[in-house]
């Protein structure tokens, strides 16, 4: 697969997880591997959108996804170039209405879905804001995975995320407050560029080499 590809998806992840945010905010993302690696994100928050300002190998990487519109950007700001994704793996699903808490109808620890099962395991304040630690084990094929999160009630989503392994996950400085609308449009001067894609027999297509030029910002 195309390390473009595969940076993507990583970065679609990240932003899928936060859009489902009914407060707007800003904050910094970090991610810490076993062997202390750190990685740190800028996420901006708006209204159903989310802005990731990120760096992966030296090169920096914006992406937008906007559950609204159902569509997501990823930016490159040196070649002032972007590719652009439609559909179900933007973020769309990840509505308010479709997020609950672990306590609340409809989420996954209270049906049971995909062997999950939940356990409250106290409060605690997590860079100065009031969150609900939960346990959460996953029960596939007779083989278990523990992971603990700790659910913000009021932006509606975990801001910190322990995983097997050492992986963690977590928001700092979180700053609550409408963020500005030009951070989630397509940059003047910017050009659609189209996604590799892989060809039979291991060569590559970039769909006839189209090139477009970027999309008027939304009225």
């Amino acid at each position: 697969m195309h390390r473009l590809f595969l940076i993507i998806l990583l970065t679609i992840g990240v932003a899928s997880s936060v859009v489902a945010s009914p407060v707007q905010f800003s904050a910094t993302a970090v991610q810490i591997g076993p062997e202390g690696k750190t990685v740190t994100s800028k996420l901006y928050v708006g209204d159903g959108v989310v802005r990731t300002e990120s760096t992966h190998d030296g090169q920096t990487r914006v992406s937008i996804i906007d559950s609204k519109r159902r569509i997501a950007w990823l930016f490159n700001p040196e070649k002032k170039e972007y590719v652009e994704r439609v559909g179900s793996s933007t973020g769309e699903q990840a509505r308010p209405s479709q997020a609950p808490l672990p306590d609340e109808p409809g989420h996954p620890c209270q049906t049971g879905q995909g062997g999950l099962t939940c356990k409250k395991l106290g409060v605690e304040s997590i860079g100065g804001r009031p969150t609900e630690k939960w346990e959460q084990i996953r029960t596939l094929q007779g083989q278990s995975m523990r992971a603990v999160f700790w659910f913000d009630r009021k932006l509606r989503m975990p801001i910190r995320r322990e995983f097997p392994g050492g992986y963690v996950g977590e928001l700092r400085d979180i700053k609550e407050g409408p963020q500005p609308a030009h951070l989630f449009t397509v940059p003047q001067g910017y050009t659609k560029i189209d996604l590799p894609t892989q060809q039979p027999g291991g060569t590559e297509s970039r769909g006839g080499g189209q090139r477009y030029p970027a999309p008027s910002d939304p009225q």
